[in-house]
């Protein structure tokens, strides 16, 4: 099994001279194992802890209560999913776990939400004293940690530092409070695989409850602008290796990853229409 790499990029976060060499440990990273840890992130004990007590204290309502923050649906993306609502695998059991989405703050007046725009909606808050506060701090946290990533990546790539800047501005990033029985789902991560014609790899993985326990986790997906298109990268293409996937826009990727996910399966001897 290979080690997963644990990289510290304090240099990233502090700009320092030494950026440049942390940002191609983390491009061969995600050339070999397409997954690392990060530790000097800058993002306070205090923060991650204030989150993750607020999971554990949504979780921990009776279900008519969670019932009053239901997920928005996936054109949303928000709010509460009940155990056994999502499905990664067609034909597999349903995922063992719950969850709470939360996206980008945005008023109920703000073009896009009015418009209906794809992934464009309003958080859906449940009455916890102090829950959208902790939420929103980790999120932005989360989001500018993203950011400076995104640098490491273009750096590594061949791209100038600020190349992804200009489409994490609004993103669709979502926090996922997570609350796993045992026996949960296996997770799957590959837009940036896309990106990169598979320069970059994405590592099928696992979140494994202890036995007899329940596990808590609290995921932040940074994913672009919806309207961003996501084509090759021009440092990622050459005449003998050609691009492999068309380009799409990123609101269009995420639905095609997330409409399965909801729907339901087929019942047992049903055939299609």
């Amino acid at each position: 099994m290979v080690a997963i790499p644990i990289i510290d990029i304090g240099p990233l976060v502090n700009n320092t001279p030494d950026a440049g060499a942390v940002a191609a440990t983390i491009g061969r990273a995600c050339r070999e194992t397409g997954f690392f840890y990060v530790v000097g992130h800058g993002i306070a004990p205090e923060t991650v802890a204030t989150v993750f007590a607020m999971a554990h204290a949504f979780f921990a309502q009776p279900l008519a209560e969670k019932q009053k923050a239901a997920f928005s649906g996936p054109s949303g993306n928000r709010g509460w999913i009940r155990l056994g609502s999502e499905i990664l695998d067609p034909g597999k059991p349903h995922d063992l776990k719950e969850a709470f989405n939360i996206g980008l703050e945005l008023p109920f007046d703000d073009p896009e939400v009015v418009a209906g725009r794809p992934f464009r909606g309003v958080n859906i808050w449940p009455d916890i004293p102090g829950f959208r506060t902790a939420a929103l701090t980790y999120y932005d946290a989360c989001w500018q940690l993203g950011r400076i990533l995104h640098r490491a990546f273009a750096m590594d790539l061949g791209l100038a530092p600020d190349f992804f800047e200009s489409v994490f501005t609004r993103p669709v990033a979502t926090i996922r409070m997570l609350h796993y029985p045992p026996a949960p789902p296996e997770l799957i991560g590959d837009c940036l695989m896309r990106w990169t014609n598979d320069t970059y790899v994405s590592t099928p993985h696992k979140v494994v409850s202890p036995p007899g326990r329940h596990r808590y986790s609290v995921a932040f997906f940074l994913d672009a602008n919806p309207e961003t298109i996501v084509e090759c990268l021009p440092t990622c293409i050459a005449p003998e290796r050609p691009a492999k996937y068309a380009p799409v826009s990123f609101a269009e990727f995420l639905h095609s990853r997330l409409a399965p996910t909801y729907e339901p399966a087929p019942r047992e001897g049903a055939v299609p229409a």
